[in-house]
């Protein structure tokens, strides 16, 4: 690694470091240490009793997240979001509910996500109705593209299961080309398919008001390949 590359690599991993610590969550049983010498956070060697990691992009009130978790105990979630309202509110809910395997971190992942976690860390990802930003001059926001795909496939293991759920066909439509147009992810249900839903998922606050607003659903089911 040159000089330069290094230099830079430092910097971003500082200036994570310093954004991390100003949005410490201050709880011991449901957040991430935000140390620089830590990151990247190696979970399997912080987490030894998980043997499987599941990762969440964009967790907004929790329901999913929380049910998610439940429905799986042997698998531990870490779940990102932005707003530090919706984050404290679903540890409330995660702590009345006894959830032991779930962390949260407050992250706005259009703006960082390089050097966060070591390679192939994640059996499954989750990116649950993120903003679709439907006017054109903002589209650039919509942070699922191929860019993303290829920093998630580092830190994803063979397999790992990517779901993306949206309201916005437009959005889901772009997603599904870029999952087609990336090297390393396959729908697993053919290029270009998106699903109206998955059977036994849980369900988040948007969907639920999405749905019952009237407004379709799409989603999406890639697997990782190395």
């Amino acid at each position: 690694m040159s000089l330069s590359v290094a230099a830079r690599d430092d910097s971003l991993r500082e200036k994570l470091s310093k954004i991390l610590e100003k949005k410490n969550i201050g709880d011991a049983d449901y957040s991430l240490d935000f140390f620089l010498p830590q990151l990247p956070w190696n979970l399997p060697k912080m987490f030894p009793e998980f043997q499987r990691f599941h990762l969440e992009l964009g967790c907004g009130w929790g329901e999913y997240s929380r049910e998610w978790a439940a429905q799986h105990p042997d698998v531990l979630t870490i779940a990102v979001e932005k707003k530090r309202k919706r984050v404290f509110s679903t540890i409330k809910e995660s702590r009345a509910a006894g959830l032991k395997n779930i962390r949260y971190l407050i992250l706005d992942v259009e703006w960082f996500f390089e050097q966060l976690f070591i390679d192939n860390t994640f059996d499954f990802v989750t990116v649950n109705f993120p903003d679709p930003w439907p006017k054109a001059k903002h589209h650039k926001h919509r942070f699922m593209g191929e860019a993303f795909l290829q920093k998630l496939h580092s830190i994803c293991r063979a397999n790992c299961r990517l779901e993306f759920g949206s309201d916005s066909f437009e959005y889901a439509n772009e997603v599904v080309h870029s999952i087609a147009s990336t090297p390393g992810w396959q729908n697993i249900h053919g290029d270009g398919v998106l699903l109206p839903q998955i059977e036994g998922r849980p369900r988040s606050f948007f969907q639920q008001l999405q749905q019952e607003l009237g407004f379709f659903t799409y989603f999406i089911q890639a697997n990782c390949i190395k």
